[in-house]
């Protein structure tokens, strides 16, 4: 649990005075940067701003590693809990004051990195290895954790994470959890990972049907059809258009025989508009009726040269290898 007043009252006195090169019988301090830092730092502490005294304090200890600022930094990260950074910290700060012969400041951290080491969480994922799939990936949010490492207690910051376990053709499995200070430790279970559903066979007829309907031949149909369609009806404008020359000219004929100069252009208008009625209905016919015969022969695989149409003296053409 988090420290007493007291005792955080206590730390804060006695790192302030381990900055001093004094107490650590250290040479004056080189870096005029770092100082200001620290004394920054103190500053935040005091208005209650721990997590700008905590960025403080880490960059006086990268311009120049001092003990009196290692044990501000693992006292500031305890307060914004970070038990863990914390921990380690004072760890190392026993370790230095170690070497520096201050038996009281070692005893000091070591009691704090002791005391903290029971508040920090730490997460256990257990793999079944024997029913485990092969490619097994598992993560804490974007962290790989190996295999050697399942089945081992991990030590993390009090947070909100996230577990996930994948495999190639199986279902992944999630799970959220929170890890509190003080909690000890919880342990998430890889369940055995289910095999994904394979491709439904509505699936596969939609696709096969997107095939044929698009497919070589099939799209011929499509233009044959289109060609056979255009000819049906400019047939049938041309042969209304020829009926009509030809009741138009009746008026100055007489039993088929036309003397007036204004009869033979009607009657001419009305052959030739015949003419083309009967060509259009043939290359219409033609038309529908290669398409037909390709869209009903159409296949899911096609491989092809693409066809070719054309209208010649017989009528519509369709060219190319299917």
């Amino acid at each position: 649990m988090p420290s007493s007043p007291l005792s955080l009252a206590f730390a804060a006195l006695v790192v302030v005075l381990l900055r001093s090169p004094a107490s650590l019988a250290q040479p004056p301090a080189s870096n005029a940067n770092a100082e200001q830092r620290f004394r920054r730092g103190q500053s935040l502490i005091q208005e209650g701003r721990v997590a700008e005294a905590c960025r403080e304090f880490e960059e006086s200890q990268r311009l120049e590693p001092a003990l009196g600022t290692l044990l501000n930094m693992a006292n500031c990260h305890e307060r914004i809990d970070r038990p863990l950074l914390a921990m380690r910290e004072f760890q190392e700060a026993a370790s230095a004051a170690h070497a520096a012969g201050i038996a009281d400041v070692e005893s000091f951290a070591r009691e704090r990195a002791s005391t903290l080491a029971r508040e920090i969480p730490s997460l256990e994922v257990r793999v079944d290895r024997t029913t485990a799939p092969v490619g097994l990936s598992v993560r804490l949010d974007s962290a790989l954790i190996a295999p050697p490492e399942w089945g081992i207690p991990r030590p993390l910051e009090p947070g909100r994470y996230r577990i996930e376990a994948s495999a190639p053709g199986r279902v992944s499995f999630q799970k959220e959890l929170t890890l509190a200070r003080g909690s000890g430790r919880l342990i998430v279970q890889i369940p055995n990972l289910l095999e994904a559903a394979p491709a439904s066979e509505s699936d596969t007829s939609f696709e096969s049907g997107s095939t044929m309907r698009f497919g070589p031949r099939r799209t011929a149909a499509v233009v044959a059809g289109g060609v056979g369609l255009a000819g049906i009806a400019t047939g049938t404008i041309f042969g209304l258009r020829s009926m009509s020359k030809h009741d138009d000219s009746e008026q100055y004929c007489d039993s088929g025989r036309c003397t007036d100069p204004r009869g033979v252009e009607l009657s001419d208008q009305a052959r030739s508009a015949g003419n083309v009625s009967t060509i259009a209905f043939a290359v219409g016919a033609a038309g529908l009726a290669s398409g037909a015969i390709l869209w009903f022969t159409g296949e899911t695989h096609e491989s092809a040269t693409a066809p070719r149409l054309g209208v010649g003296p017989s009528g519509l053409n369709v060219t190319g290898r299917f």
